[in-house]
């Protein structure tokens, strides 16, 4: 492969790399799909702001690691309100912490990305 050819495959890779992390795509096109989210959260950690950014426009990926990653620091606010917002996927489940067959969120929206 020449060195133009090399250049041209990074580059669709990473406009591809960006368009998945801005959320772009299959992410938006199936969205329509869910119940209407609730509000994102505002500050605390940039990262978990970016998840539930994606979470409220219809990623169940982000979702669900947005609640895997929050789960283990309850004594700050600002992660608890970030896990409820994943465990909820986003404010359209109800809240139930101790619900013994709840579903991640990808499972309960399986045709959501």
């Amino acid at each position: 492969m020449s060195g133009h050819a090399r250049a041209a495959t990074a580059t669709a890779t990473l406009a591809a790399a960006v368009a998945i992390l801005l959320g772009g795509g299959a992410a938006t096109a199936s969205a329509a799909a869910l119940p209407p989210p609730s509000a994102a959260p505002q500050g605390g950690d940039w990262y978990f702001h970016y998840l539930a950014q994606r979470c409220e426009r219809g990623s169940m990926q982000a979702c669900d690691s947005l609640t895997v990653q929050t789960r283990l620091n309850t004594s700050d606010s600002r992660w608890v309100t970030y896990n409820r917002y994943g465990v909820t996927c986003g404010g359209r489940v109800d809240y139930a912490p101790y619900a013994p067959a709840r579903q991640n969120c990808s499972r309960q929206f399986p045709a959501a990305p």
